[in-house]
């Protein structure tokens, strides 16, 4: 819950108390760009569990990926990349470059769920402002972040956008096509289609630096067996009894069909002016992942099957290719290492006193130091909890109030809980520091000024974030702690980020003051 407290004395006389968990981007300055354009690859559902890349357990069953084989062996993959546990909490992160305690999305859109704001600042309006690549932005497939068909365009910024709008697709072989807001059915493959529209883009550009995203719907449900030609399950039947017998089958399948319309695109891609960022949004679901991981720590869950997932670049930027990176990374953190990979400072285009949490990891991708201010990743979801993770060390903090903490250098699978037994010097001291970081992380807003005036109302100004439904207290003495709501508090929107919180009757004297919102 945000807390935000002041203190009104007399009529002239204020102060106000206040903190904020802001951290620093490296950049100040306009950054050297290591490569020219940038394509951002998004497969839905699939778990580290699913590549050989990532996966050697002996009973695991590995469907064919020579395209994302070869983008390892000739880019860079990350062992401790961290995504949220469900699919739209991702795609905030990516786009606000804020985890969910701020943007607000904390769970799969579906019905009323909370839904991208309209005044976040995303990754595509970042661009724009930067001026680096002008309007050639495209993106492509799943946008799931909610409020109707023209909500890519008008709330995420993109100039041009062809895919689905929801969450999952009814049928990949006839789906309903958004095109810039216009809506029509398309009967090719889904994951074609989404490769169909990339080639067109990237071969109708010209010199000038570009950024195609794709967020594909594959392999999410429903699970199918897609056009022969992309994938060697031909012996398959592609009945629904078989399919609801042997869902495995059937997602590698379309792991193997992604892989091989991913390799279409890069056959017209050309890795000497281009970097290609390839990732998976969360874990495998329950009813397909297999070892190391079972069926409680898939999708949806906050452990290691849920939100540590594969992420693999290749291209112009990386600087040794075939390496492996250790370090802890998290989904939010691509904003800025994007902004940075076009050569664009973050702190140049981000509003003043907006709170954000990426980092440029760039650092890793073109072969040099990698001193991280921000050492915690963090991931949630409604109602079950939030985790942090810190060097080999994991906390899981449930909304039960349980508790259970990993060394995930020991094991991914998370079947032996630190917190059970006594914990030593050295795991005392990251418990500790995880849990200071878990209670950080909340959302507090940037205090830009308190004041009054003639008329004698009380205002309390602050930068503008998601889900600003605050309520004011009042209290007249901090000793006992008596706080009441104001209830005739106005709430002033003044445009671009920032917020006002008015008390139009104020005592004569004095008078203490807390703002929360969820």
């Amino acid at each position: 819950m945000a807390n935000v407290s002041a203190l009104r004395k007399g009529t002239g006389m204020m102060c106000f108390m206040a903190s904020l968990a802001l951290f620093s981007l490296p950049c100040t300055a306009l950054c050297q760009a290591p490569g020219t354009n940038l394509i951002v690859l998004i497969a839905d559902d699939l778990g580290r569990d699913s590549l050989g890349i990532y996966n050697s357990n002996p009973t695991a069953s590995i469907p064919p990926t020579p395209t994302l084989d070869s983008m390892a062996a000739g880019g860079i993959s990350f062992e401790r990349f961290y995504t949220m546990p469900v699919c739209s909490p991702t795609r905030a992160c990516i786009m606000t470059g804020r985890f969910g305690f701020r943007n607000g999305v904390l769970e799969a859109i579906v019905g009323n769920t909370p839904v991208l704001e309209p005044n976040e600042f995303t990754l595509p309006e970042a661009l724009l402002a930067s001026g680096v690549t002008g309007s050639r932005l495209k993106q492509i497939g799943k946008w799931h972040l909610g409020d109707g068909l023209t909500a890519p365009n008008d709330i995420g910024g993109w100039p041009d956008f062809s895919g689905a709008i929801s969450g999952a697709l009814g049928d990949y072989f006839s789906w309903p096509k958004v095109v810039n807001g216009v809506q029509s059915t398309s009967t090719t493959y889904a994951t074609t289609d989404n490769v169909n529209d990339a080639i067109s883009f990237v071969q109708g550009q010209g010199e000038d630096p570009w950024f195609l995203w794709v967020a594909f719907n594959a392999p999410h449900t429903p699970f199918h067996k897609p056009p022969n030609d992309l994938h060697s399950y031909d012996s398959l039947p592609g009945t629904q009894v078989d399919i609801d017998a042997n869902p495995r089958d059937y997602y590698e399948a379309m792991v193997e069909a992604l892989d091989t319309e991913i390799g279409r695109l890069m056959g017209v891609v050309d890795l000497a002016d281009t970097t290609v960022i390839f990732l998976g949004d969360n874990g495998t679901p329950r009813n397909v992942i297999q070892n190391p991981f079972g069926p409680s720590h898939s999708k949806g869950s906050l452990y290691e099957g849920g939100v540590n997932t594969p992420l693999i670049i290749r291209g112009a930027a990386v600087a040794n290719p075939g390496t492996v990176s250790t370090d802890v990374i998290h989904c939010v953190d691509l904003y800025a290492t994007i902004l940075e990979l076009f050569g664009v400072a973050p702190t140049s285009v981000i509003p003043t006193g907006f709170p954000t949490d990426s980092q440029s990891f760039l650092p890793l991708i073109t072969g040099e130091t990698f001193s991280p201010a921000r050492l915690t990743v963090l991931s949630e979801i409604t109602g079950s909890g939030r985790c942090a993770v810190e060097g080999n060390y994991k906390l899981i903090s449930f909304v039960s109030g349980a508790e259970e903490m990993y060394d995930i250098s020991a094991s991914l699978r998370e079947n032996s809980d630190l917190l059970n037994g006594t914990l030593g010097a050295t795991e005392l001291a990251a418990y500790s520091s995880l849990r200071a970081q878990l209670d950080a992380f909340v959302n507090l807003p940037d205090i830009v000024s308190v004041s009054g005036d003639p008329s004698d109302h009380f205002d309390l100004s602050m930068s503008w974030f998601s889900g600003a439904a605050f309520t004011l207290f009042r209290s007249p003495d901090l000793t006992d702690e008596s706080w009441t709501e104001v209830t005739d508090a106005e709430l002033i929107d003044e445009g671009g980020q920032t917020i006002i919180l008015r008390d139009p009757d104020p005592p004569a004297d004095k008078a203490f003051y807390r703002a929360t919102a969820p």
